[in-house]
């Protein structure tokens, strides 16, 4: 019996985009280069990557028991301490990723 090109796919599963790309470049349809300092390269992007997730600037500000109440209830709906919870709302309304309806 021959196997398709889809049977022969890795064990893992894998989304259809990333199994296009591995198709192609079995077949030798994809060109990669080689990053000349891999190792160097690595090195720069995993300082910026620990660096863009440092918290080192503290925020106080005062709010009402009611809010911080219902921002408690969110969070554990999330299953995050509160702080936490404030913390990703900030990220994420600051990054385009969270959008404030009127």
């Amino acid at each position: 019996m021959k196997k398709n090109k889809r049977d022969a796919m890795p064990s893992r599963e894998i989304d259809g985009d990333s199994y296009d790309l591995l198709m192609a470049l079995e077949n030798g349809e994809e060109k990669f280069e080689q990053i000349p300092d891999y190792k160097e390269f690595m090195e720069y992007s995993q300082k910026a990557a620990s660096n863009y997730f440092k918290k080192n600037a503290r925020v106080s500000f005062r709010i009402s028991e009611a809010d911080l109440h219902n921002v408690k209830r969110m969070a554990a709906s999330e299953g995050l301490p509160y702080q936490t919870f404030l913390t990703s709302m900030i990220h994420k309304l600051t990054t385009g990723q969270l959008v404030v309806r009127n």
